[in-house]
């Protein structure tokens, strides 16, 4: 039916829910037709004939709102809400996003090109890292596969999906696969490896250091997204002085 394919395909690129007043303003005359027939409100009638597939949530101040049954399970009502919106505004609450690695961070909001897997590795030192292999190729050692539901997709006209939407996915999966969030996260009072996130959930754009040492260029390439590094046009005799002096080569 159309409301449950609304509510999934807002689920699906933005994960969080659909409030029920864009939900209203999404159909089309034919299912209006059926609900005024119906008697019932648009609430009442997801209760009383969608409720094995569509979850109603509070959504306080909002109006309530929709989310599919079947990719929110485990998830609790207080946590769908705070996924609609985590900007900071007047009376608002923000999403307290820990520290990720870079890598996966953009792994879990980066669509995957077609006929390619995505996993999630952890390197001889317990660091995690992000590969896509062709579907065809034996997946690495020790992976664990990012499924395509697993995303959390840029919603339409929009250039990225939002914070909490990165980090509910992330969390989703988690508890999907068994692994820790702690894991995939730094320790917020150790000093910051190259290729974390900052406190707001975004990449750094202060690229670790040694000890004694200038900040890295490989590091700081490290840090930027894959758009970002689509941006970048640099001529070769500049990049060989850039790596010179920051002592790369």
């Amino acid at each position: 039916m159309e409301i449950e394919r609304e509510v999934l395909a807002e689920w699906d690129s933005a994960r969080r829910p659909l409030l029920i007043s864009r939900l209203g303003m999404r159909l089309t005359p034919d299912t209006k037709a059926v609900l005024n027939e119906s008697g019932l409100g648009l609430k009442r009638y997801i209760q009383r004939h969608l409720g094995g597939s569509v979850r109603l949530v509070p959504m306080k101040g909002r109006g309530g709102g929709a989310a599919p049954v079947d990719r929110t399970v485990g998830i609790a009502d207080d946590e769908l809400e705070t996924s609609y919106d985590d900007r900071t505004d007047a009376g608002s609450h923000r999403i307290d996003v820990p520290q990720f690695w870079g890598d996966i961070w953009r792994g879990f909001q980066t669509a995957l090109a077609e006929g390619d897997v995505r996993y999630v590795v952890f390197n001889a030192a317990g660091n995690p890292e992000v590969r896509d292999v062709r579907h065809d190729t034996p997946p690495p050692a020790g992976a664990w596969p990012i499924e395509p539901d697993d995303l959390a997709l840029a919603p339409s006209g929009e250039p990225r999906p939002s914070r909490a939407a990165v980090y509910h996915a992330i969390q989703n999966w988690c508890r999907r696969t068994g692994v820790a969030v702690e894991r995939l996260t730094f320790d917020r009072a150790a000093p910051a490896p190259a290729g974390r996130l900052d406190p707001s959930g975004e990449p750094s754009r202060r690229p670790a250091t040694r000890s004694g040492d200038r900040p890295s260029f490989m590091q700081g390439i490290d840090l930027l997204s894959r758009d970002e590094l689509a941006r970048i046009s640099i001529p070769a005799d500049l990049v060989l002085a850039m790596l010179e002096r920051s002592g790369a080569r």
